[in-house]
């Protein structure tokens, strides 16, 4: 993943990632910053011309977050929301389509593993915890896998 940050003065204003062809482009929303989202538009627009890479229409989007917009990027839904001290902050969930997809993968290894050592199912549940964040506490930790990490507690503690 490629990341890139432009900050003048205290305040970072164009936050940039790209991954394979999914490019994420977040401008500060600032309205004395509203002259940045149409020459951020315009130079994307120039850049991809000279390199002769078609934009799709269908796909490409801009969303104003802080009108209740929300948009997706590599799996995970953004938006933003009301924190309990009543700040406004990013949320980030994984979608439906993951969990699913995660769930029954962890079905079939379990299913596969009825009576193996615990050690070995745990080895082959372990990659799937770190690219999920399954293992982590605090921030990053997503209240969405609640339901994932439940399932794999119970399966390994009734091996």
């Amino acid at each position: 993943m490629v990341q890139f940050e432009f900050q003048r003065g205290k305040y970072t204003s164009v936050r940039y990632a790209r991954f394979a062809d999914d490019l994420l482009i977040l401008i500060d929303s600032h309205p004395r910053r509203d002259w940045l989202m149409k020459a951020v538009e315009k130079r994307i627009r120039e850049e991809m011309a000279k390199l002769r890479v078609e934009i799709n229409e269908e796909k490409s989007r801009i969303v104003d977050v802080a009108k209740g917009g929300s948009f997706s990027f590599l799996g995970f839904e953004y938006r933003r929301i009301l924190s309990r001290n009543r700040k406004w902050r990013a949320y980030y969930a994984p979608k439906l389509k993951k969990r699913t997809a995660l769930l029954a993968k962890l079905r079939e290894i379990f299913r596969q593993n009825v009576s193996q050592p615990v050690g070995q199912v745990i080895e082959q549940i372990n990659p799937y915890g770190q690219k999920t964040h399954l293992g982590r506490q605090g921030r990053g930790s997503f209240p969405d896998w609640n339901d994932v990490r439940t399932y794999i507690v119970d399966n390994v503690l009734s091996i």
